[in-house]
């Protein structure tokens, strides 16, 4: 059912252990606490990558920094 529903698998890198820590699994969308947010198409092909910014972290107060 994934496969079928899904088009790319998506996972978010931190940069530090304290943000991972920060995360909140029960809001939609988590946090802004992390550096890079990656989708890889299932279906093959090149990765698609965002990177993290200054004021979503800062407006999220993350107690880390935004690039380790």
């Amino acid at each position: 059912a994934f496969l079928r529903q899904q088009t790319a698998a998506f996972c978010k890198v931190f940069g530090t252990d304290a943000d991972y820590r920060s995360r909140d699994l029960r809001k939609v969308g988590d946090s802004n606490c992390w550096a890079f947010f990656v989708g890889v198409p299932l279906a093959g092909g090149e990765p698609i990558v965002t990177a993290g910014d200054e004021f979503g972290y800062d407006a999220e107060r993350c107690p880390g920094k935004l690039y380790g």
